[in-house]
């Protein structure tokens, strides 16, 4: 049964507060590996996987009959492990950009494919972002002006502090902190519904 006057507040910040420090993070760690100039890709493939867990909302007949605290818990323990394995695939995944331009050669279809594997892991780390906001905002529409200042809220503080994570302990560090944030959330839910997903987590 769904909860009506629960406002989730937190996990909208959370969930905010933990995409942007991803999609930031991220930045820095396709500009080492790639070239400067990717950086553009990982602010596409974020908006792309956010837009897809709205979509996904939309249209899932399952979504739409799901409580949104099984919604949402379950998006953030599954976002928070797709961060982690997201970024092992990212790196140790080895690729040369400049091999992509010596068109017809095994290098350059080996690279190429090596980047789409990056690309679809960074997408799917933002599809539970997009699941979460799209859920809270379509079935509180009554609050929405409070959720959507905690969703500014967490963006914003996010921003705010970033740099700072990235300088003090480094990109891949502030990617993994991003993931424990949203597994936090997740496990909040957990316990306030005393699921049994708590044992295995």
């Amino acid at each position: 049964a769904d909860t009506p006057r629960r406002g989730y507040h937190i996990e909208i910040f959370l969930i905010s507060f933990a995409g942007l420090l991803l999609e930031v993070s991220y930045t820095r760690i396709i500009s080492f590996k790639l070239f400067y100039y990717y950086t553009y890709l990982v602010i596409g493939l974020a908006l792309l996987g956010i837009g897809s867990g709205g979509v996904l909302v939309a249209i899932s007949r399952r979504i739409r009959r799901a409580s949104t605290d099984a919604i949402v818990m379950w998006s953030l323990l599954l976002g928070a492990a797709s961060v982690g394995l997201g970024y092992l695939v990212v790196a140790v995944t080895r690729t040369d950009s400049l091999t992509l331009w010596d068109y017809g050669t095994f290098d350059s279809v080996s690279s190429l494919a090596r980047l789409v594997l990056i690309c679809f892991v960074l997408f799917a780390s933002f599809i539970a972002v997009g699941v979460v906001l799209a859920t809270l905002f379509g079935r509180r529409s009554d609050q929405v002006g409070r959720l959507y200042f905690a969703d500014l809220l967490g963006a914003g503080l996010a921003c705010a502090v970033v740099v700072w994570l990235l300088g003090s302990i480094g990109p891949p560090a502030t990617i993994m902190l991003a993931g424990f944030i949203m597994a936090l959330a997740g496990v909040r839910i957990a316990l306030c519904r005393r699921s049994r997903v708590l044992v295995p987590v």
